[in-house]
C-alpha cells in the first residue's frame, strides 16, 4: 500500500521470506518457531541453531527490524538476541501469568517485562490453538521444558495453583494425573455427576475438540475408536464406575494426546450443572429471557458467568460514549448486552455492539439477524479463552469488520480490523495512545481512560470529542 510505513513494509517482507501464512507479527514469530521442528532423518531439535528461513531473515537485513518488533511487542531486548532466548522468555512469561502464585526464583529473571507480557500470552495462545502450527508448540515447549528442568521448578505447588497453566506438557500431565487422583480417592473431592457428564463430552472428539482423525487403541481381537469409549462414559450410572473409568478405562495414550490433556483438564475442572443443553435457535429465544447468562453454540446452550462491577462500569462507559456520539452523527444503533447476535452457527451476547444505518434491516425484535459492524468483548477471567478463541474466528469469519478486545485484568486494549483477504489484523493505536475507529467515521477513543478510577465523566469525554 501506498501509506505502508518502514515497519509495515519490512513486516510484510520478512512474512514473504518466512512463508508466513499472513503478514501479522504473531503469526510471523509462530511460523519462525515452527521451522525449528522441520527436521531431516529424525535430528534432534536444537535451538541453538536457527532455521534456515531465519537466516534468509540476516541476508536480506531483516533481523534488525525482527528485533525491535519483539521489543516493541513482548518487551524482549537483550545484547546479543536469539530466537532460543525469546522463546524461552515467552514460554516463562506465559508460566508466570497462568501460575496462581510465586514464580520460582531461577525463573523469575526470565518473565518479560509487564509491557509485554499480555502479547506473550495472546500469542503463544495463538500458536497453541494453530491447527496448522500447534504440533510445533507442544515439540518446542518440551524441549524448553527440559532446558529449564521444569519439573523440578513446580515441585511443591498444589494442583490448584497450577490449574490454569498450560504452558508446558509436563505441567498439563501433572494436573491430569492429579485431578484424576481426587476422583479415585473419593466423590466429594470433584462432582462426580458433572465428571459423568463432561467425560462423555471429553471424549466426543468430532463435536467437542473438532478433530476427524480418531485415534484407535487395540481392544481384544478388533480396533475401536474413542467414540465408543464416549458411548462407556455417558452410560455409566454410578460414582463408583465413573471413578474406575477414570482410573482404569482410559487407554494410557490419552496423557500423550496434548489436545484431549488439554480438554481433560479443562472438563474435569468444570463447576457442576454445566452440562449443555440441546436446542434450536428460535427454542433458545424462547426460553432465555433478559436475565439469562447464556449463549448458543452449535445448538447447544452455553451458560456463562456474571459480570463484576468493573466489566460493567466499562460496559456502561462505552455504551454511554458510542451511545451519544452514533446518534450525534446518525450512523446507526449502538446495542449493550443482554442482546442476541445470530451468526451461521451461535448466537453470541456480545458485551457492545454497533450496526451501521445502512444494516439495520438486520435489526430484529430481541436480536440481531446476521453480524455487527463492530463488535466490543470486555474480557474476564472466564471468558478470556471465548473472547480470543471461539468468539476471535467466528467474528472473523462472519465478516465483522471491527473488533475490540478490552481486556481491564491486564489493561490492555486490542483493536482488530477486517482486512481485504477476511483475517483481523491487529491496528494498534498511534503514538499518543488514542486510536481512531474504521467504523464508526471520526470517532475516536483514548485507550488510557478505560483504566482511569474512576472513569472519566461522559460528558467531559463527549465534550472532547467536540460533540458539545
Amino acid at each position: 500500500m501506498a501509506d505502508d510505513t518502514d515497519v509495515d513494509l519490512n513486516r510484510k517482507m520478512i512474512a514473504i521470506v518466512v512463508k508466513a501464512d499472513q503478514p501479522e507479527w504473531f503469526n510471523i514469530v509462530r511460523t519462525l518457531f515452527h521451522e525449528f521442528t522441520i527436521r531431516e532423518n529424525g535430528e534432534d531439535i536444537d535451538l541453538e541453531s536457527p532455521p534456515d528461513v531465519w537466516l534468509q531473515v540476516e541476508k536480506f537485513d531483516l533481523d534488525m527490524s525482527f528485533w525491535q518488533m519483539a521489543k516493541s511487542l513482548f518487551g524482549y531486548s537483550e545484547g546479543n538476541p536469539s530466537l532460543r532466548n525469546l522463546l524461552i522468555r515467552l514460554l516463562v512469561t506465559d508460566f508466570a501469568h497462568h501460575l496462581k502464585g510465586s514464580v520460582p526464583d531461577s525463573l523469575a529473571h526470565l518473565v518479560l517485562p509487564q509491557s509485554g507480557k499480555s502479547n506473550a500470552v495472546v500469542c503463544l495462545a495463538q500458536w497453541r490453538d494453530s491447527s496448522s502450527r500447534g504440533s510445533s508448540y507442544d515439540l518446542l515447549s518440551d524441549v524448553v521444558a527440559t532446558i529449564l528442568k521444569v519439573e523440578d521448578q513446580f515441585y511443591g505447588f498444589e494442583i490448584d495453583e497450577l490449574m490454569e497453566v498450560m504452558t508446558f506438557q509436563a505441567v498439563e500431565k501433572r494436573v491430569a494425573q492429579g485431578l484424576r487422583d481426587r476422583v479415585i480417592s473419593g466423590a466429594d473431592a470433584i462432582d462426580v455427576d458433572g465428571i459423568r457428564w463432561n467425560m462423555g463430552d471429553l471424549l466426543s472428539w468430532d463435536n467437542v475438540l473438532g478433530i476427524t482423525h480418531l485415534p484407535k487403541v487395540d481392544q481384544g481381537p478388533e480396533l475401536i475408536n474413542i467414540n465408543n469409549i464416549m458411548r462407556w462414559a455417558m452410560a455409566l450410572p454410578q460414582a463408583e464406575e465413573v471413578k474406575k473409568l477414570v482410573s482404569e478405562g482410559l487407554p494410557d495414550w490419552i496423557e500423550q494426546e496434548p489436545v484431549l490433556r488439554r480438554r481433560l483438564r479443562e472438563m474435569m475442572a468444570e463447576p457442576p450443572g454445566s452440562k449443555a443443553v440441546k436446542m434450536t435457535y428460535e427454542e433458545f429465544l424462547d426460553w432465555a429471557d433478559e436475565d439469562t447468562l447464556a449463549e448458543w453454540v452449535d445448538g447447544e446452550v452455553v451458560m456463562t458467568t456474571p459480570a463484576s462491577d468493573r466489566h460493567q462500569d466499562l460496559a456502561r462507559f462505552l455504551t454511554s460514549v458510542f451511545g451519544i456520539y452514533i446518534e450525534a452523527h446518525d450512523l446507526g444503533v449502538i446495542r449493550p448486552a443482554p442482546f442476541q447476535m445470530k451468526l451461521a452457527r451461535s448466537g453470541r451476547e456480545p458485551d457492545l455492539l454497533f450496526l451501521a444505518r445502512e444494516h439495520l434491516d438486520r435489526l430484529k425484535e430481541t436480536y440481531l439477524d446476521g453480524p455487527a459492524d463492530l463488535v466490543v468483548e470486555i474480557v474476564s477471567p472466564a471468558s478470556v479463552g471465548r473472547d480470543r478463541g471461539e468468539k476471535f474466528y467466528e467474528y472473523e469469519r462472519a465478516g465483522i469488520p471491527e473488533y475490540w478486545l478490552i481486556d481491564p485484568q491486564v489493561e490492555r486494549a486490542e483493536f482488530y480490523q477486517l482486512a481485504p483477504a477476511g483475517k483481523y489484523e491487529l491496528v494498534s493505536p498511534d503514538a499518543g495512545g488514542t486510536y481512531r475507529a474504521a467504523v464508526l467515521s471520526g470517532f475516536w477513543l483514548r485507550v488510557e481512560w478505560l483504566w482511569q478510577r474512576p472513569l472519566p465523566l461522559v460528558l467531559d469525554v463527549v465534550r472532547e470529542l467536540g460533540l458539545i
